[in-house]
């Protein structure tokens, strides 16, 4: 599989992350993106399965922050993710209710702030978020979890999550409660490096 961890991608059009195929999309950041924050469907070559989407965070995007299509009867993973728009939309799964498919992959304990359009089915898979102040400073790009944020300890520990070992600073994550999102929380302050321009 394609490997996609520990970037960060902002100001992009249209898609922040678009995936389509069998991939680990891990501990990456995406923001300010005027489309879709990380969107995944199937291709004309029918290879979409396999794709493990967990531990992102997702955060003010002008339309869905997650958008995830051709989702019914595969292998897919999307858990431990964070999608944040509190005023926009947060997460849109394809409906394909109609074929009588009730198995969408493993999609578990993703905090979502904004719209939530999915099937009933995985419904009471999403998590509500605490929006903005979730984190230590939107604003300012640091979106390491605040003291109280409802990411802390809230993510999913089943090996069928794909938790990875360490987060987007490469600090380790704890195996039996893990935090949502890119981050670890380890402090009151986002002990890595600060997102700026240039390194």
């Amino acid at each position: 599989p394609n490997i996609v961890q520990g970037n960060v991608i902002w100001n992009a059009n249209e898609v922040g992350l678009d995936v389509r195929g069998a991939s680990r999309v891990r501990n990456n950041l995406v923001f300010n993106i005027t489309g879709i924050g990380i969107k995944s469907a199937g291709n004309d070559r029918n290879t979409y399965e396999d794709a493990v989407i967990s531990h992102n965070t997702v955060v003010n995007t002008k339309a869905y922050a997650g958008s995830f299509e051709d989702q019914a009867a595969n292998t897919n993973v999307i858990a431990n993710n964070v999608f944040c728009n509190p005023t926009g939309y947060g997460m849109y799964v394809e409906d394909v209710s109609d074929t009588a498919v009730t198995d969408y992959g493993y999609i578990s304990h993703n905090v979502v702030c904004g719209l939530v359009d999915v099937p009933d089915v995985i419904l009471d898979t999403i998590l509500p978020g605490g929006g903005y102040t979730d984190y230590i400073d939107q604003e300012g790009w640091n979106f390491y979890p605040a003291i109280g944020s409802t990411l802390i300890d809230a993510g999913d520990p089943a090996g069928d999550a794909w938790v990875p070992d360490t987060d987007f600073n490469d600090a380790p994550r704890e195996g039996d409660a893990p935090d949502i999102g890119a981050y670890e929380w380890s402090g009151e302050s986002n002990p890595g490096w600060a997102i700026q321009e240039d390194f």
